[in-house]
């Protein structure tokens, strides 16, 4: 089949947070990857055609090389993006910019709107891409109409949309086993309601897809983007495996 395009890399298991609904099931005593593994298999994945990163953890953040393994995936080709859950990051020299000169895209993963402003704004006073990454189930939808509605200020001009929202499915395992999603059935009115309305740019990851298809007949293609699973692979870089995706149950790797 065609070379991934994409890689998902888990660099750390290493998080603070401690979400209940952890798919990693990633907590303080998580451990890191080492930067040698990580170079060796960098330059692996880029003879094969890999382009682009999708950087987390854990929260890659708290990894302490994560300056220097954003700029080996930058020499090796790759564009890296990450997602966080954390702010300190900003108030570090170097890592601040180390995501300036490399990262292509940065998504806070997170349900409050006034965060997801703030977010936006600090991405952009630093003249960095930021994006919001939205679990559907961990809240009623109404807090993504809410989402949708916010304005976040811009205080540079930028080629790029600045209200961009990744939408992810609700995966039920790790932590997140025993949860029950809340209902999200009609996500898809939503967004086509407020979302595009408000002119968000709306990403999907590719367990989302299949609903989307079914809708699309109706919504110009230049709204939205989706993912394809056929192009990527799962890089688990703490462990040391390679698998189609990171829901794949950890017996399978």
């Amino acid at each position: 089949g065609s070379a991934p395009e994409l890689v998902d890399v888990k660099i750390t298991d290493h998080c603070p947070v401690g979400c209940t609904y952890c798919y990693q099931e990633s907590t303080p005593r998580g451990s890191h990857a080492s930067v040698d593994d990580i170079r060796r298999e960098l330059y692996a994945l880029a003879s094969e055609g890999v382009m682009e990163a999708a950087i987390g953890g854990g929260d890659p953040t708290t990894h302490p090389d994560f300056a220097e393994i954003l700029s080996l995936f930058r020499e090796a080709g790759i564009v890296p993006n990450f997602t966080t859950q954390l702010w300190d990051w900003f108030d570090n020299p170097t890592i601040l910019k180390a995501v300036q000169d490399h990262c292509g895209a940065v998504a806070l993963s997170t349900q409050n709107p006034a965060l997801a402003k703030k977010w936006i704004e600090t991405c952009n006073k630093h003249k960095i891409r930021g994006h919001i990454h939205y679990v559907l189930g961990l809240s009623p939808l109404s807090n993504l109409k809410k989402m949708f509605a916010i304005d976040p200020k811009t205080e540079h001009y930028s080629p790029y949309p600045s209200k961009y929202l990744v939408l992810l499915d609700f995966k039920q395992i790790g932590r997140a086993a025993g949860m029950t999603p809340i209902n999200y059935d009609k996500w898809w009115e939503t967004v086509e309601q407020l979302g595009v309305a408000n002119h968000w740019t709306i990403a999907v990851d590719t367990f989302l897809v299949p609903s989307v298809a079914a809708n699309m007949a109706k919504v110009s293609p230049l709204l939205y983007e989706q993912g394809d699973g056929r192009f990527s692979v799962y890089w688990d870089a703490v462990a040391g495996t390679l698998a189609r995706h990171s829901f794949e149950p950890k017996e399978k790797h």
